[in-house]
């Protein structure tokens, strides 16, 4: 059959009713083949729109030849069709009214596209349309994550696939289950009769029909959820899919969580072309074309767009009344005006829901499904910054008896309700957290509790206890585990430091800026532990120990930021205190840290005399890790003064020290120094294999510092065998990483770079020598170790640089 004769005979069907041009269109190309998308792109029309066009066409042929027709199928049906052709009388009459009139997908129409949603309708519709046991899919997920907008778009992909219809019940307005039966038979226009109940009627209505219900906002209607496994088991046919805050716990329910839009690396922003891929980026940069059409994603605002997604979670609600805000506002003035997120995030399409027109409404209408106990621990989960452990949560949040109990139901509760999430530490423990604008809202009811101190209070003593039983950790086989759990919980540390500077909590602050001294070392965060440490030194008083051994912390870090004069200053008044306390542990640290001084700026023999004598201490107290980095020391100034079996053999010793404790950090930084000393000593195949070893190890403890020390080592190496453009990459990426942790290369140690970049220089010319350091400045840490470590450079895949 022809297409011509095709629109004839359903001309005829349609009661010799002449078709729209659109509705024409859609099953000219239909009948050619094409796709919904393309026959859209074609006519110039939505997607959606072409396939509800699409759909009222299938279910007006299905009724009027009594047999299912979809777009699949259509060509077939109708060629059967050819010989005896439907009268128009069969297309007049049903139910009394024009097939016309009475479309059969029941669906809210939509003012804009689904942004950065498509892999996700694509697992629903293949999990609805396959014709499995699964009957009931619920999308579960806070508010304002799109979880109604999902269903819809959803629901309409698969109009072709129910014979019967797909019908849309909104449920907000009920708070009553027993009201949820009369919405669903409205909306399929069954009445109740005197022979039997609405709910018989309702089940004999669905009991042979092929029909997709969509049940949104189903969260303050729980009770409901018998009713729907009723419907499920009288109609065999039948499918549902609900949106909620939680799932339904109904017998073969399929829980698909939705979660928020996929948010940039702020840490590692791509270039513009890559960073509009990112769906919270696409919605965000289309709806503020909207109000404002000459709005750019561009080099000088990414960053800035993409903190205001991060900041607001990557949720669909956030980033649409944000998006509104660019009418009046820059970028960087919405993002300065989000520390007040609720004032800011309001003004939503009018004819949207209340609780869709504010950011806060979304919020209150979950809060309010909550019991007492909820609401209580939902407000007291509020003071944990990026989430925390059920211990975590059972010790600040919990009550008198048995909190842990208690506190996991609880939290149990509000994860199956979309108020947290969870995530599995490194440690294999459970972590949960919460979404930024969940977290303000939750801080809000704590303050409104009159709680908040007694919370903070226990908060805080909890992360002092965990941070003291974690640094010892840090010294042996299981310190990258333990790096990395208190990485994730960094945050809530940082908020503990920032409140016992507030109120004047120095027995907190004190020993916790001791415990986390080696995390901060490990992890390059030199800037940041100074300014802590400094502003406790500055807010406390009194020589004790705990405030001696701060200053001698301190030291270590100007010192290592190239601070010499600060550095010194702090050793001495430590190591006086400590004399003055007749602590020897203490006084041997501070005759290292003045040895490390002395060293870095070339006067040896000074070095050499306070490492002795640091030494000596550390051998009277039977400190293997004090001896064991003595030895190392004094092996940094036997290589300083060219002395290099000599120093070998101290730094091999240390080594077998760290060996034995298992100090990953101990052993990266002796295969280091040894890879250094063989070098020079012409060894050149060992230095490689101790640099690559070491590089590893640090690369695994994401010890910044110490891959930048082996960049540097294996570019010397490089350079002595004639790989010069390499070991200028190895360079430039050593050198940005230093200037990302300020950490600066000591003096002592600038004269074997120089040496280094000499060398080079007598092969390469100058354009050659810049265009390969700034390449090496552009790696990212990855590329950088990938092309340390490579056998063969020409492999490497080097990337653009990132927005900086």
């Amino acid at each position: 059959m022809k297409v011509d004769e095709a629109l004839t005979l359903l001309d005829a069907l349609l009661e010799q009713r002449k078709l729209k041009d659109i509705q024409e269109l859609v099953f000219r190309h239909t009948w050619d083949g094409w796709t919904y998308p393309q026959i859209a792109e074609h006519a110039g029309y939505d997607t959606g729109h072409i396939r509800d066009i699409g759909s009222q066409l299938w279910q007006l042929l299905s009724k009027a030849l009594g047999e299912p027709v979809t777009k699949k199928n259509v060509q077939s049906v109708l060629r059967r069709q050819q010989q005896q052709p439907a009268t128009p009388s069969q297309a007049r009459n049903v139910d009394g009214r024009t097939l016309l009139m009475l479309p059969r997908v029941h669906l809210p129409v939509q003012p804009n596209r689904l942004i950065g949603r498509d892999s996700h309708v694509l697992h629903c519709t293949r999990l609805l349309e396959h014709p499995s046991t699964l009957r009931l899919l619920s999308l579960t997920g806070p508010g304002g994550t799109g979880k109604t907008r999902l269903a819809i778009e959803v629901a309409g992909a698969l109009a072709e696939e129910f014979t019967d219809g797909i019908y849309f019940v909104p449920l907000a307005p009920l708070r009553e289950a027993a009201l949820v039966v009369f919405d669903i038979a409205g909306v399929l226009g069954v009445r109740e009769s005197t022979a039997q109940s609405l709910l018989a009627s309702l089940k004999s209505y669905l009991r042979d029909k092929h029909l997709l219900l969509v049940l949104d906002n189903c969260e303050q209607v729980q009770q409901m959820a018998p009713l729907v496994g009723e419907l499920l088991a009288a109609a065999p046919l039948l499918k549902i899919l609900t949106s909620s805050r939680s799932a339904l716990k109904v017998y073969g329910e399929h829980e698909y969580p939705v979660p928020p839009l996929a948010l940039p690396d702020l840490k590692h922003l791509p270039v513009v072309e890559q960073l509009e891929t990112c769906t919270a980026i696409a919605l965000f940069v289309e709806r503020a074309t909207a109000v404002r059409p000459d709005f750019r994603l561009s080099a000088s605002n990414a960053k800035t767009v993409a903190e205001i997604c991060t900041r607001l979670d990557g949720l669909p609600l956030a980033l649409e009344l944000a998006a509104a805000r660019m009418k009046l506002l820059s970028a960087q003035a919405l993002l300065n005006r989000l520390q007040r997120r609720f004032d800011v995030l309001t003004g939503g399409a009018k004819d949207l829901p209340h609780r869709q027109q504010t950011l806060r409404s979304a919020i209150d209408w979950s809060y309010e499904l909550l019991d007492a106990g909820e609401k209580q621990l939902f407000a007291r989960l509020g003071i944990f910054a990026g989430g925390g452990t059920l211990e975590a949560a059972a010790a600040v949040c919990g009550v008198a008896g048995d909190p842990t109990g208690e506190v996991l139901e609880g939290l149990a509760s509000l994860m199956d309700k979309s108020l947290l999430r969870q995530r599995e530490r490194a440690d294999g423990e459970l972590h949960f957290v919460m979404l930024e604008s969940l977290q303000e809202y939750a801080l809000e009811r704590l303050g409104a509790s009159g709680e908040v101190e007694t919370v903070r209070r226990l908060h805080a003593r909890y992360y002092l206890t965990m941070a003291k039983e974690v640094e010892p950790e840090l010294h042996g086989p299981r310190q990258q585990i333990w790096l990395e759990c208190l990485e994730q919980e960094y945050d809530n540390l940082r908020a503990v430091l920032a409140w016992t500077l507030e109120h004047g909590q120095a027995e907190v602050g004190l020993p916790l800026c001791v415990a986390l001294r080696r995390f901060w070392w490990i992890r390059g965060y030199f800037a940041e532990g100074r300014a802590w440490m400094g502003r406790m030194l500055e807010t406390s008083s009194g020589r004790t120990v705990m405030r001696a051994r701060v200053i001698a912390i301190a030291s270590e870090f100007a010192n290592r930021q190239g601070d010499y004069a600060t550095g010194r200053a702090l050793c001495a008044e430590s190591l006086a205190y400590y004399r003055e306390l007749g602590d020897s542990n203490g006084i041997a640290d501070s005759l290292k840290n003045l040895g490390n001084l002395a060293w870095s700026q070339r006067d040896y023999p000074t070095a050499r005399a306070l490492y002795e004598e640091s030494l000596s201490l550390r051998r009277a107290l039977g400190d293997s890790k004090g001896i064991g980095a003595c030895l190392n020391n004094l092996g940094n100034v036997a290589w300083s003064t060219g002395e290099f079996a000599f120093a070998e053999s101290l730094y091999r010793q240390g080594l077998i020290i760290e060996q034995e404790l298992g100090d990953k950090m101990g052993i990266a930084n002796r295969l280091s120094n040894l890879g250094l000393v063989v070098r020079e000593q012409g060894h050149y195949e060992a230095a490689g294999a101790f640099y690559m070893e070491s590089l590893v190890l640090f690369l695994e403890l994401v010890d910044k510092e110490g891959i930048a020390i082996n960049l540097e080592g294996l570019a010397g190496l490089y350079g002595m065998q004639g790989q010069m453009v390499r070991a200028v990459w190895l360079l430039g990426a050593a050198e940005i990483i230093r200037e990302a942790i300020g950490a600066p290369l000591p003096p002592c140690e600038q004269l074997d770079r120089a040496r280094t970049i000499a060398t080079i220089r007598l092969r390469l010319d100058e354009l050659q020598f810049r265009a390969a350091w700034l390449q090496g400045r552009s790696m990212t840490l990855t590329q950088a170790v990938e092309c340390a470590l490579a056998d063969d450079i020409q492999a490497l895949e080097l990337r653009p640089a990132r927005i900086q």
